[in-house]
């Protein structure tokens, strides 16, 4: 005897993946991982104004110059990483990796851990790491250091 059907099972689509395939393990070129740079850091600088502006609507002179007195590099990173840890994060790209089509996986080309993404975004802030890439390969140490890499998805 066949088991029933429950009336109220909501249909299935031939279509449905139930899993997504892991992309192939291809790092990208100099040139894609350039513009994924170029366009985040444009967004970067975008949300650093957006940042004094809601301050100063917020807060008035007291919240500018309560900003004005932090390190620069302190909220400069503190942007960085909420930027690249809330985007990467959630959905394994930046607007420049949305822009180039590419994605941050890890070795088996599935997305990246949080944990990953974390690693990745303290990387970073070491000093000179832009020079990492000055290598054969596109790939800098927040790649190397935790572990992902940067593939084309489209």
């Amino acid at each position: 005897m066949e088991p029933t059907k429950s009336p109220y099972e909501p249909p299935k689509s031939a279509l449905e993946d139930p899993a997504p395939r892991p992309l192939e393990v291809v790092p990208v070129g100099h040139g894609l991982r350039f513009a994924n740079l170029v366009v985040d850091y444009l967004v970067y600088m975008a949300l650093s104004a957006l940042l004094g502006v809601v301050v100063a609507a917020v807060w008035g002179e007291d919240g500018v110059r309560v900003l004005i007195s932090l390190p620069r590099y302190a909220i400069g990173a503190a942007v960085l990483l909420t930027y690249y840890i809330g985007l990467e994060g959630l959905t394994g790209r930046t607007v420049g990796k949305w822009v180039t089509g590419t994605r941050v996986v890890n070795v088996e080309g599935t997305r990246a851990s949080f944990g990953r993404i974390l690693g990745r975004s303290l990387a970073r802030l070491i000093p000179f790491e832009a020079f990492s890439f000055l290598g054969r390969r596109a790939r800098g140490w927040h790649d190397s250091l935790p572990g992902t890499y940067v593939v084309k998805c489209r």
